[in-house]
Order: structure tokens, then C-alpha cells, then sequence
């Protein structure tokens, strides 16, 4: 469902408007994701932690499971991300990097997520991300 949701979202942009924002749009979609999956994984054990102490209930998760779950739901959404900007009127140059950046994320989130749930699983192989493997 992904491909279709972010077809829909890349067919009404222009290559040549996402190729002058290219630099904003890699660095955005990577760090963005990497740094959030982080913070709320993090975030996340340590609430947990902090919950369990002053509950006493037992609830540790380890922090390879906070951070598949940060993973999850750090990328944002490109169809809700291009609807607002739609409506919002705002300058074409931060346009191009907000929609190239929330199309461009998902890609980034699938690989972050992949190599942390080969982490989790204790595989010696590294998540097998390629074209084949795909389809």
C-alpha cells in the first residue's frame, strides 16, 4: 500500500523543483528520521523505566524493541503532508523541501527499520533491503 500512497503523492511533482532542493530533501528525510526513531525510542525506555519505578510494575522493554517502535512512527506522512500544503499557500522552495522530504522519509524509515529488526532478531545476516528481495 506504501507505493501506491507515495505515487500518489510524487506524480504531481516537478523532477526539476526536487532536483534544485536536493541537499535540503536528503538531509532532511535521513537525519529527521534517524534522529526521531532515537529520541523516542529512548524517550520511550526510559518513561517505561521511570513508570515501573514509581508503579512497581514490572514493564521493561528492552530498548531494541523502543527503537523498532520509534522507527514505526518516525516518518510522517506525505498525503497528509501535501493536503496541508496544498491549502497553507506557502513559498515554492519550502514546498519542494517538505514534500520531498515526507516522500523521501518512508524510504529512510523501511531501512532503519529493517537493520534494527535484524538487530532484535540477533541475525547474523543484515536486513536484505535490495531490489529482490522486494518483489
Amino acid at each position: 500500500m506504501l507505493y501506491f500512497l507515495l505515487f500518489a503523492g510524487a506524480i504531481q511533482i516537478k523532477l526539476s523543483d526536487l532536483k534544485e532542493e536536493k541537499l535540503p530533501v536528503i538531509v532532511f528525510s535521513s537525519l529527521s528520521v534517524v534522529i526521531s526513531t532515537f529520541a523516542v525510542g529512548f524517550g520511550l525506555y526510559y518513561i517505561l523505566l521511570w513508570l515501573s519505578s514509581l508503579t512497581g510494575i514490572h514493564m521493561q522493554i528492552p530498548l531494541i524493541y523502543c527503537l523498532l517502535f520509534g522507527s514505526l512512527i518516525s516518518p510522517t506522512d506525505p498525503v497528509a503532508v501535501l493536503g496541508i500544503l496544498k491549502n497553507a499557500h506557502v513559498a515554492k522552495s519550502l514546498e519542494m523541501k517538505i514534500t520531498g522530504e515526507s516522500l523521501f522519509n518512508d524510504g529512510v524509515a523501511v531501512i532503519t527499520f529493517s537493520l534494527l529488526f535484524s538487530i532484535a532478531q540477533g541475525t547474523e545476516k543484515v536486513a536484505d533491503i535490495t531490489a529482490l528481495s522486494l518483489s
